[in-house]
């Protein structure tokens, strides 16, 4: 393994030097690599001009959990027309404290007749400069452990996320569109059904003393998506991300009230399983929302309300087996919440009873791995503890060797600093994958604002950072349950200070929709031909926004270049380009690329394609 420094200019007085072309290489080539893993050795390089009159370059390394920074000669090694090459070639087990895995920083420092400089990235960049340390910062060097492998179902794969109760009903009786006789079950007492698709949300929390209760439900159901897998499978669907369906008093489902129990709104356990295997049939992976970080208040285990038995739960019995798992500061009313909310006391993933019971042979994650998920989407990873996650996900691969774990990490999850510790995502026990935000954040910007280097930074960042298998499969997204609406965002409505009604009346203007509409085609033609996996809102937008007669040729574009060419062509393509060229060629041929999709996107929804064969 390499990683390579090229920083080339002509050397005034005192010497001015800019970078080219700076990124890490695999075996001598110019290919991005990102982490390495601890087996191998690692070449250090640096290749500058011949003018630059270089008397020495020297390695600070330093590991993250150690101020000792390391120092290494490199020498010269080779020496063209032009320019020159610094080199120095170190095993990396011994850098790596226990032996497995660790992240590093390093610059060069380099010896000129002028005096010593700093070599490392600019600020907000991956490319390198001379200067001191408040012009530069430093390189990064993730090591991940040996045998650190990931599904070889996700690279590719295209990603459809349902909100269950959203989606569709399936297998409804005359009785009731809910598939299910009134009463309602006893688990969803107090709870309002809708009968119509379209009937508003009528309670928003803007009662005076009241909170959001969440409790109205529009029908859909487990049966429905399986009724509904023909027309995914359609669509070119690999995997469908299913938010929460464990039984919630709640319609999100993010406050578990039991982990062992499909909702019964949403059907049976029974119904899962039939649902996951006739996915496995379409070729369609199941992957589960994981809720770990905290329950409901009003769940089995809290028991708050007693919904559940009176006097058992944590929040009434102290010896309750179930007390341990919380956080009281003072039993039982003063309680650690996920971010303040009383409604969701939190766990204490450190605990080894809840590492048990979710964690163990026959735990949680396990159990519902072999009912037939194809693995988990983390919420909130950074709130789960390191040990919590490498256990979750043994679990998970003892279950199934191909399963997934994929957390949502909205930063940089390579250095990602959570409650004062570094995070070891991708040292090769925790995560296969996470939600790309970054990515989106920077498409977005480009979209609204034009900002081109945010978009080019961050693509190289990730790409630098991230060991090369997670890069194959982040899930790339413009929009999900958690952010605001794209067309929202892209059609500049004003939202600021909105409360819930407010919010529930907002309409785009006309303008507005139309801008919004042709933002979402090119964030959508970004989103294509970037690295990851591909979460299909886009989809979803081609038959909202195309007309009946464009939605099924605008969805099939999708399909083909988001699964067929795209992967195929892409990858190759830039893959050699990176090989044999530099890394800046391969951004102008994604660039182009993103521009030709673009316009055939933009040529088959305006009907032309219809004209021209009529014309013939």
């Amino acid at each position: 393994m390499s990683r390579s420094v090229f920083l080339y200019d002509k050397v005034q007085t005192p010497p001015v030097l800019r970078a080219m072309v700076s990124h890490p290489c695999v075996a001598g080539t110019h290919a991005l690599c990102g982490a390495v893993p601890c087996e191998k050795n690692i070449t250090f390089s640096l290749r500058v001009s011949v003018s630059a009159a270089l008397c020495a370059v020297t390695l600070l390394l330093y590991r993250d959990d150690d101020a000792k920074t390391l120092r290494y000669s490199l020498r010269l090694c080779e020496r063209e027309a032009d320019t020159e090459t610094w080199r120095i070639t170190l095993p990396v087990p011994p850098l790596c404290g226990d032996g497995e895995s660790g992240l590093f920083f390093y610059r060069y420092c380099v010896c000129t007749p002028y005096g010593e400089t700093l070599c490392g990235p600019a600020y907000g960049t991956p490319d390198p400069i001379f200067g001191d340390e408040s012009r530069c910062e430093a390189f990064y060097l993730t090591v991940y452990r040996p045998g650190y492998t990931v599904p070889d179902w996700m690279p590719g794969a295209t990603l459809y996320q349902i909100f269950p109760d959203r989606f569709a009903r399936g297998g409804a009786d005359a009785l009731h569109p809910f598939g299910i006789a009134p009463p309602l079950p006893k688990e969803h007492a107090g709870a309002r059904l809708h009968e119509s698709w379209d009937e508003p949300i009528e309670q928003y929390g803007e009662i005076p003393g009241d909170f959001v209760r969440n409790n109205e439900f529009y029908g859909g159901t487990l049966r429905g998506i399986e009724e509904k897998l023909p027309y995914l499978e359609s669509l070119g669907i690999n995997c469908i991300y299913l938010c929460p369906v464990f039984f919630s008093v709640t319609n999100h489902r993010y406050d578990t009230a039991d982990y062992e129990t499909i909702d019964p709104l949403l059907g049976t356990n029974e119904d899962f399983r039939s649902l996951a295997a006739a996915a496995k049939k379409h070729g369609i992976h199941i992957l589960l929302d994981g809720v770990f970080d905290h329950t409901g208040a009003d769940s089995r285990y809290f028991n708050k309300r007693e919904r559940f038995g009176k006097g058992v739960g944590a929040y009434w019995d102290r010896q309750s087996p179930y007390t341990p798992w919380y956080r009281f500061k003072n039993w039982p009313n003063d309680y650690e919440c996920w971010w303040g909310v009383d409604e969701m006391p939190q766990l204490d993933t450190r605990n080894a009873s809840l590492r048990r019971y979710f964690c163990a042979r026959d735990g949680i994650v396990a159990r519902w791995i072999r009912a037939g998920a194809d693995g988990w989407r983390l919420d909130v990873a950074d709130e789960l503890s390191d040990g919590f996650l490498e256990e979750l996900r043994a679990a998970a691969r003892e279950a199934n060797p191909k399963a997934l774990i994929l957390g949502e990490v909205w930063e940089d999850a390579s250095d990602k600093i959570a409650y004062g510790n570094r995070r070891r995502y991708f040292r090769g026990s925790q995560l296969d994958s996470v939600m790309n935000y970054p990515l989106r954040d920077c498409i977005l910007r480009f979209v609204l604002q034009g900002d081109g280097a945010a978009l080019r930074n961050t693509v190289l960042r990730l790409f630098t950072h991230y060991p090369r298998l997670v890069n194959a499969m982040t899930m790339n997204l413009i929009g999900s349950h958690d952010t605001m609406r794209a067309l929202t965002v892209l059609g500049e409505a004003k939202t600021e200070g909105l409360g819930g009604t407010a919010l529930r009346a907002l309409r785009l203007t006309e303008k507005q929709k139309e801008l919004a509409l042709r933002r979402i085609r090119l964030a959508a033609a970004l989103q294509f031909f970037e690295f990851g996996i591909f979460l299909p809102a886009t989809v979803y937008y081609a038959a909202e926004t195309l007309d009946t007669a464009n939605q099924a040729k605008g969805q099939g574009l999708i399909h083909v270049f988001s699964n067929g060419v795209g992967p195929a062509v892409m990858t190759a393509v830039s893959g050699t380009l990176v090989d044999r060229v530099d890394v800046n060629a391969m951004l102008l041929f994604n660039a182009a690329a993103a521009v030709v999709g673009l316009l055939v996107v933009a040529l088959a929804t305006s009907g032309y394609f219809d004209k021209r064969s009529k014309e013939k």
